[in-house]
């Protein structure tokens, strides 16, 4: 810390035992570090009122790329764009108040109209879940078989290439300049690496199709799983998005002071946890969306090293083909 000419040194001694001190608070006995104060208002869409405010320090406190999530929901970042509910909070705002984040609810009052048609939806994507996550299962397993598997087939693959694969990745036009003896050994070697290194994505295919992925877990149970989970949704009429609703509990506090807010977190304000008020919230769910974003999360293997081994041997093969 740079000495401040203008603090004498009592003063400076003064600041950094107090900014020891709240270092001290703010490391936890395993070495995280508490990031805030913020507020966590809950705040009902539909009468536009806040319906109960939570002070908390989050353990970790970071979002995106790193960024504290006190300096994410700074309300004076956002005074260019303010949010749809920053004109709830006081013009004057607390510390506490500097960075706030927003959970949208229902409030019961709001909640009762719509409680049939949310409640109806909600126990029927209830009876659809399962299904559902048999698919995850499914998949994620999948992604783990083909993961550890793929590469050591591939090369395996790209070893056992010929050259009859030199052909047919090479084009017509492509092989008569590769023989052509107007150009030197040396000069055609070169034209070769360069014409492989262009066909690199032909290459990973023609490494794939023999790779044979869907042999590497079960491809069929999997379609099986979605086959079953979508028919499933198209009998509880969930074949478009739905709405549903899930009453907020309250969160329970611990012996040391913490709570669970989607992460951990530290509550300033035990008191805002008595009365709990009775709030929902709102999801909207596309069983149909799921089902394809599981279908689509099984990537194509990474296959790069096979893709290099396999234009070492097709250059090998080249060689033997046109300068020999």
């Amino acid at each position: 810390m740079t000495p401040d000419p203008d603090l004498s040194e009592a003063d400076e001694a003064a600041l950094m035992a107090r900014l020891q001190a709240e270092i001290r608070e703010r490391t936890l006995p395993n070495g995280d570090w508490l990031n805030g104060p913020m507020t966590v208002a809950y705040v009902c869409s539909g009468c536009r009122q806040i319906q109960r405010r939570l002070v908390v320090d989050w353990v970790g406190g970071r979002g995106g790329f790193g960024i504290p999530l006190t300096a994410l929901h700074r309300v004076e970042g956002r005074k260019d764009h303010p949010g749809p509910y920053d004109d709830l909070l006081s013009p004057q705002p607390t510390r506490e108040e500097s960075s706030v984040k927003f959970v949208e609810v229902l409030c019961e009052a709001c909640h009762l109209p719509v409680q049939a048609e949310l409640q109806d939806a909600t126990r029927r994507i209830d009876a659809w879940w399962p299904s559902y996550e048999e698919v995850l299962a499914r998949a994620t397993e999948g992604e783990r078989l083909i993961r550890e598997r793929a590469p050591t087939r591939a090369l395996a693959v790209a070893d056992a290439f010929t050259a009859d694969d030199l052909t047919r990745i090479l084009s017509e036009q492509e092989r008569p300049e590769l023989a052509s003896p107007q150009r030197t050994v040396k000069r055609r070697a070169g034209l070769l690496r360069r014409m492989l290194q262009q066909h690199a994505p032909k290459i990973e295919r023609h490494i794939l199709s023999r790779v044979g992925v869907n042999k590497l877990w079960d491809a069929a149970g999997f379609a099986q799983a979605l086959k079953a989970s979508r028919q499933q949704a198209e009998d509880l009429g969930l074949t478009r998005a739905v709405r549903i609703s899930r009453r907020v509990p309250c969160p329970a506090l611990n012996e040391d002071g913490f709570i669970q807010l989607n992460r951990a977190a530290r509550l300033r304000t035990p008191e805002a946890l008595k009365d709990w008020p009775s709030m929902y919230e709102v999801d909207t769910v596309s069983p149909y969306r799921l089902l394809a974003e599981a279908r689509s999360s099984i990537d194509p293997p990474y296959i790069g090293e096979a893709e290099v081994r396999a234009r070492e041997v097709l250059q090998r093969l080249g060689a033997e083909m046109f300068f020999s």
